[in-house]
C-alpha cells in the first residue's frame, strides 16, 4: 500500500496567502477541528492532508498510520502532523534516515520510537492484529 495523499488544503478564514507558519499551524488545527466544514478549506494549498488506513501500523507500516496510532493511544483525535528531517550537514538537503533522527533526538533530549517500537507496544496494549 502506497501513502494516502489528498488534495492540499489552506484554512480559508484568517490566513493570508497560507505558506507563513502561522497560517500552516492554524489550517492544521483547523483539519482536526470537528466543528470545521469542508467549505472552510481553500484548495489547492500549502497542507497536504494524508489518509492513515484503518487498523493502523497492523495493516500499514508507514509514518501516516504512526503518527495517528500515537494520537489513539494518548486518546486524542486521530489527527496528526507528520514531517521529515533535512540532514543539516547536507547542501542538497536531503532527508535524514534513521539513524540520523536518532542523533538528532539525542542531542536535543527528545524521545524517539521506532514503527517497529510501535508496533510491539501496541501488540502488548491491544493484543491483536486487527
Amino acid at each position: 500500500m502506497r501513502t494516502a495523499y489528498t488534495i492540499s488544503v489552506d484554512y480559508a478564514h484568517g490566513t493570508t496567502t497560507g505558506i507563513s507558519a502561522h497560517d500552516r499551524a492554524l489550517t492544521s488545527r483547523k483539519l482536526a477541528d470537528p466543528t470545521v466544514r469542508p467549505e472552510d478549506f481553500s484548495r489547492p494549498g500549502h497542507i497536504l492532508p494524508l489518509r492513515a488506513v484503518p487498523g493502523g501500523v497492523f495493516k500499514r507500516f508507514g509514518h501516516t498510520e504512526a503518527a495517528v496510532d500515537l494520537c489513539e493511544l494518548a486518546h486524542l483525535p486521530p489527527v496528526a502532523c507528520i514531517g521529515e528531517l533535512v540532514k543539516e550537514d547536507d547542501p542538497a538537503g536531503s532527508m535524514a534516515r534513521r539513524d540520523d533522527c536518532f542523533a538528532f533526538a539525542n542531542r536535543h533530549g527528545i524521545k524517539m520510537i521506532t514503527i517497529k517500537d510501535l508496533i510491539a507496544y501496541k501488540h502488548k496494549v491491544v493484543g491483536t492484529d486487527a
